[in-house]
């Protein structure tokens, strides 16, 4: 009698917008499977964000290859490797990057880093595109209904890397129009380290200070954040894609000093040095 060929289940490219409901057919993970396959993988990663809640907002999941596996009567260990794509700014250690793949990033900068930049600990962000490969060793119990997943973070990871970064369509790419009209004209935001009125230029901390390079503002543990222009004169609104999200408005008071409001209240800033 002719046999049919086993399907092989090593691999399964993902949509961009994150599957929630299994695959069914060949690579079926119920009572009769040999062991769990890259959609049980697929569904471990899914429910982890889905429990997050915020892990969607950030990336998206495009590929899970299975590397290895092994099994015994009740358990199953399956070492995996990710491919996420960054769908959303963020800081590299951010709560969003950490939890959502398992380890902060530290990637080398894209630029020559100042000496206030080295001293404030600013790092790039994680930008819209970046390809992150993430490779971690999952854990499933036997069921009767099949495979589940015993892992409730992703963290550890065995390894980490960051592909180069991919281009993003105008429609992504945040508009530096907003931060042109701010550093310039009259009464224009000037360029260098500002610090909170109420803190002295004498010793500058990162948690008492921000830096404006004409385009971004800066600061530790907070990506790079560029300013969109409001209805007033003056007035801009930034995006701060930390977890949880939210936004700021930025009032430019004199060409050396500004107001950041956020929902936690609003902090005065002047310029300490150029």
């Amino acid at each position: 009698m002719k046999q049919t060929p086993r399907a092989i289940c090593k691999s399964v490219s993902i949509p961009m917008v994150l599957a929630i409901a299994l695959m069914s057919g060949s690579c079926s993970n119920g009572p009769g499977a040999t062991g769990p396959s890259s959609d049980a993988v697929q569904q471990c990663v899914t429910d982890i964000w889905q429990k997050l809640g915020y892990c969607p907002q950030y990336f998206t999941l495009d590929s899970i290859r299975t590397l290895d596996s092994r099994k015994s009567a009740d358990e199953a260990h399956v070492i995996a490797e990710l491919s996420v794509r960054v769908h959303l700014q963020m800081g590299q250690d951010s709560m969003a990057a950490t939890n959502c793949t398992g380890t902060a990033w530290a990637l080398p900068p894209k630029r020559q880093r100042t000496t206030i930049e080295m001293l404030m600990q600013v790092r790039d962000p994680l930008d819209v595109g970046q390809q992150l490969i993430i490779r971690k060793e999952f854990t499933f119990q036997k069921w009767q209904s099949g495979w589940r997943c015993a892992d409730t973070t992703l963290s550890p990871v065995q390894s980490a890397s960051a592909l180069a970064w991919t281009s993003v369509s105008p429609a992504q790419a945040p508009a530096p129009t907003g931060a042109s009209k701010l550093a310039v004209g009259q009464g224009g935001l000037q360029q260098g380290t500002y610090v909170d009125t109420r803190a002295s230029c004498d010793l500058i901390v990162s948690a008492t200070s921000m830096m404006f390079d004409g385009k971004y503002f800066m600061a530790a543990h907070m990506p790079s954040v560029i300013p969109t222009p409001s209805s007033q004169p003056k007035v801009f609104h930034a995006h701060v894609a930390i977890a949880p999200p939210y936004d700021a408005t930025i009032t430019v008071i004199s060409p050396t000093e500004y107001s950041w409001s956020s929902p936690w209240g609003e902090t005065h800033y002047r310029l300490c040095h150029k």
